[in-house]
């Protein structure tokens, strides 16, 4: 079954892909990715370098910033499945255009704190309250436009037109994103101290909102068929382990209200989710953590994220080359493992073993999470509603991804460490990574 048409004009303007010399999927796995890396900014690693300079113009604590982030991308997690469906109802195109605008427009609303609270404060909140409103709002905007329709329809894009090479695709992709995040702290960083964090928020601006909309516009496409062009399909797709026994009659597309009635949906959704909550939580706290689990300085505990990196590097496009020849199921349990493994690593953080052991799990589940984020969907719902099945995955894992650093926080200030939370989650991994192996590809029982 194909892939719905939505505008079959609009995708030969300003150019015509099908009548290109080569496949046109290359194209937009490269933009794609692109357009993903656009993101960065309205995520915790891109956002570091603003938060003191924020602060210090806003005069808000440091707990107030934070409570307003983590409500802002609880609320933006909450919306992000509407994104989906709008995602494919207006198609990837337009749907990335309005939303890389919006993000842009955010990001330059963001340079004029003061301005924007006190047109709030005029409603007649005091000045605290406008300004925390003023940044959850502007929160819940960066998170939806940039992780929910930007993320969502880039996603939903590169893996409908890529079928034969998805799992290299994935993995090349996940580290290279692994690459843009674990960097923006330092890249953007560098912008602040040259230009001003204002300004630096309007260049920012002014890239998502006029650059990338323009690139959406000329590369942008919705899939294949849309374009007239053949799917490139593996010369053999019964290769791919999950699909083994399938006939092309059984490849349904389910829609996201028929994958959310699937058990493999959910336990792959909760293994991502619960990724999500372990690695935010722990690297929002790395230099907390470090220092009350393991007596490390900051530089330490830094580097630390350095070497787990390192791994969600090797281990992503290690996965890219094999996955197509491994069932989903058991990379969901060894992401889960890993971070059992990581666990186990911080409540012996004082040991060199306990070190490497978080390094190494952390970073392998995180690199598996960037496969599993993004492999599952098309090859066990099918091609046709990505965007849906996408947006209500990511918004999934960006509530969970708030949720993570306030309970390793809670922790800490009720105890004085991080232990309760750490063993908390240390019974719900080995449960999930067992569960995991149940996921089984839905189409092969439809």
């Amino acid at each position: 079954m194909g892939i719905e048409s939505r505008s079959r004009l609009s995708q030969r303007i300003p150019f015509d892909p099908a009548r290109l010399p080569f496949f046109y999927g290359w194209v937009i796995a490269v933009v794609g990715t692109f357009g993903m890396i656009a993101t960065v900014p309205a995520t915790p690693p891109g956002f570091a370098p603003f938060v003191d300079p924020m602060m210090k113009e806003l005069e808000v604590t440091r707990a107030s910033l934070t409570f307003a982030f983590t409500w802002g991308t609880i609320l933006a997690g909450v919306a992000i499945p509407f994104a989906g469906f709008w995602v494919d109802r207006l198609g990837v195109r337009v749907a990335a255009m309005m939303s890389y605008f919006f993000l842009g427009l955010s990001m330059v609303t963001l340079s004029y704190p003061l301005y924007f609270s006190e047109l709030i404060q005029g409603l007649g909140l005091s000045e605290g309250n406008a300004r925390f409103v003023f940044l959850l709002l502007i929160f819940f905007s960066l998170r939806f436009w940039g992780l929910g329709m930007a993320m969502t329809a880039c996603r939903s894009m590169v893996f409908r037109w890529i079928v034969r090479w998805r799992s290299i695709v994935a993995g090349v992709n996940g580290m290279i994103l692994s690459l843009s995040f674990s960097s923006a702290p330092w890249l953007l960083n560098g912008f602040v101290v040259s230009f001003g964090w204002q300004e630096t928020w309007r260049i920012l601006g002014v890239v998502a909102g006029v650059v990338f909309v323009i690139l959406a516009f000329f590369f942008f496409r919705d899939s294949p068929e849309d374009c007239g062009i053949p799917v490139q399909r593996p010369d053999n797709e019964d290769s791919d382990p999950d699909s083994i026994g399938l006939d092309a009659s059984s490849r349904k597309n389910f829609t996201a209200f028929e994958a959310m009635a699937t058990l493999a949906f959910w336990l792959m959704v909760a293994g991502l989710a619960m990724n999500a909550f372990i690695g935010t939580g722990t690297a929002f706290h790395v230099v907390s953590i470090g220092k009350v689990m393991g007596d490390l300085g900051r530089d330490s505990a830094l580097q630390l994220l350095l070497f787990a990196g390192i791994f969600n590097a090797i281990t992503s496009i290690t996965l890219g080359f094999v996955t197509e020849k491994i069932r989903l199921r058991y990379l969901l349990f060894f992401m889960m493992a890993c971070q059992t493994i990581s666990l186990i690593g911080l409540l012996n953080f004082r040991e060199p073993l306990g070190f490497w052991s978080f390094a190494v799990g952390s970073g392998c589940a995180w690199g598996t999470f960037g496969i599993l984020i993004s492999v599952p969907w098309p090859r066990f719902f099918g091609r046709k509603h990505l965007g849906s099945i996408n947006g209500i995955v990511t918004g999934a894992v960006v509530v969970f991804s708030a949720i993570g650093p306030y309970a390793f926080g809670l922790s800490h200030d009720s105890t004085g460490s991080y232990r309760s939370t750490v063993i908390g989650c240390l019974c719900l991994t080995p449960v999930l990574a067992l569960l995991g192996l149940l996921a089984r590809n839905p189409r092969r029982n439809s």
